[in-house]
């Protein structure tokens, strides 16, 4: 359970804001997924009393056709959870003092946050540690990220994992111990139409493939790998 107000002036209202809008997205991510998981709220009521319900929606009001106040939408939980009425409530943002959350966890459970270039450029930098630990050598990873579309994140994490358990084997094999040792300083790695790799000077770029390609095979990976080592 979480209470969620401030005593600060001006600093209370953009918390509660904050925390409405991260739980509407996660209630709009369980309609994703085919899940009816919703957030169960008390609202404190700056004029006293407070409310209690299922959020089923928060954001702007529409008002003659321009975008109004935040409003936060629930289903009414009353008399009891167990016996919940057949009520909607339309709160407006500004009468809201805190915000309690009981069932956050029920939606939350299938909400997975997305993926950041920070997030890539950590799972590339863990791709190639089991290799370097193996080969007894520091190995720099450069990942080009800037260049990867947002519809592309998730799929090119997916080949990042994939390379890492290819590139681990490869390490562990004694010729691809010594290629690696002797050849490669550093290794690039990007996104791009099909599995490519090759030398460049003494880095090894490596292209993963997103876009309408499949995430390469472990043999796949092996092969592109082995062929320039």
């Amino acid at each position: 359970m979480i209470n969620y107000s401030s005593g600060l002036p001006g600093i209370g209202r953009l918390s509660v804001e904050r925390l409405l809008e991260t739980l509407n997205g996660l209630r709009l991510k369980s309609d994703q997924l085919g899940s009816s998981a919703r957030p169960l709220l008390s609202l404190h009521l700056k004029g006293g009393g407070q409310l209690d319900g299922w959020l089923l929606d928060f954001g702007p009001a529409d008002k003659d056709g321009t975008r109004g106040e935040s409003v936060v939408v629930l289903h009414r939980a009353w008399p009891d959870v167990r016996q919940p009425a057949e009520a909607v409530a339309f709160v407006p943002l500004r009468d809201v003092q805190a915000v309690t959350v009981f069932e956050a966890p029920a939606a939350a459970q299938h909400f997975v946050p997305s993926l950041s270039r920070m997030d890539l450029r950590r799972l590339a930098e863990q791709s190639v540690q089991p290799a370097a630990s193996k080969i007894g050598k520091p190995l720099e990873v450069r990942v080009e990220t800037e260049a990867i579309p947002e519809s592309a994140v998730e799929l090119f994490a997916k080949a990042l994992r994939a390379f890492r358990g290819a590139f681990s084997e490869i390490a562990s094999d004694p010729l691809g111990e010594v290629a690696l040792k002797s050849k490669v300083q550093s290794l690039r790695i990007a996104a791009g139409p099909k599995l490519m790799a090759k030398f460049e000077g003494s880095a090894l770029a490596i292209t993963l493939p997103t876009g309408d390609a499949e995430i390469p095979t472990n043999e796949e990976l092996k092969t592109a790998l082995e062929s320039v080592l």
